[in-house]
């Protein structure tokens, strides 16, 4: 059994050497798995700029602080070659690492964007646990499992369905949360080609050189670029639209009105 002295005492020589080596390869393994799931968040589930947007930078930042931080922190501080149940040890911190690691990741799965809707005169984000999972059963649907789907979103024609879905949206969920009452985009270019602003408007609330390099970066011009404003839930943000077809080009995140 180790000592409190043996235990000051092996941070320092050899042992200090064999802590910082055991403590620098559990550093390396884990930011190795930190990245992955970065990349993983950021290209598939998160496309840009939605991990911002969705604010899923502060939980995934905290599961980052065990997994890349603490872990190893703790291998460091317990690594004493030859000591027993060291293996047991590194197991343990290994297992709670994987858990923070698979609880961040699981709310952030939970949590992540499934669709853009059009709600005239602007897109809503929305989220996977802002969908009504009644409705999403009703309508016959599943959520994709890594993406956002672009939808429009209208209230029901039917009376009783229409004061249904407004005394909900009183609530807090909009009409883009009922699958149910999803059309096609294509739908409703008219319509978006009549609200869209100009892109040039953007320059108000953005600086007004981002704004110019970003329609260099596609080869548009303001002429032939219009936008509506995107509400999410932390930070809103701009889609542009194409001025004379209505289409989407994407999402930009570039402020599309004044700071509420």
């Amino acid at each position: 059994m180790i000592t409190n002295i043996e235990w000051l005492t092996s941070f320092r020589g050899q042992r200090l050497r064999d802590r910082v080596r055991a403590g620098g390869i559990h550093l390396l393994i884990s930011a190795a798995i930190g990245t992955a799931a970065y990349v993983v968040m950021t290209q598939l589930v998160y496309p840009h700029p939605l991990f911002a947007l969705s604010n899923a930078y502060l939980i995934f930042l905290l599961a980052l602080v065990v997994d890349v931080v603490v872990g190893p922190m703790l291998t460091f501080l317990i690594y004493v070659r030859g000591k027993p149940g060291l293996r047991f040890d590194i197991a343990v911190i290994a297992v709670l690492q994987f858990i923070a690691l698979l609880a961040g990741a699981g709310t952030l799965w939970w949590a992540r964007p499934v669709f853009v809707a059009y709600v005239g005169p602007r897109f809503d984000l929305v989220l996977a646990n802002e969908v009504d999972r009644e409705d999403l059963a009703k309508a016959g649907r599943s959520l994709r499992p890594f993406g956002i789907e672009w939808v429009a979103a209208s209230p029901p024609e039917d009376p009783k369905a229409r004061t249904e879905a407004l005394m909900k949206a009183l609530t807090g969920s909009d009409l883009g949360a009922f699958p149910s009452l999803h059309v096609p985009l294509a739908g409703e270019y008219a319509n978006i080609r009549a609200a869209a602003e100009p892109f040039v408007n953007l320059k108000l609330y953005n600086e007004p050189a981002a704004v110019d390099r970003w329609l260099r970066s596609l080869n548009r011009t303001h002429e032939d670029t219009a936008f509506l404003g995107l509400r999410a839930r932390y930070r809103d943000a701009t889609v542009a639209i194409d001025r004379r077809s209505g289409e989407v080009i994407g999402i930009v995140d570039f402020r599309p009105w004044a700071e509420r």
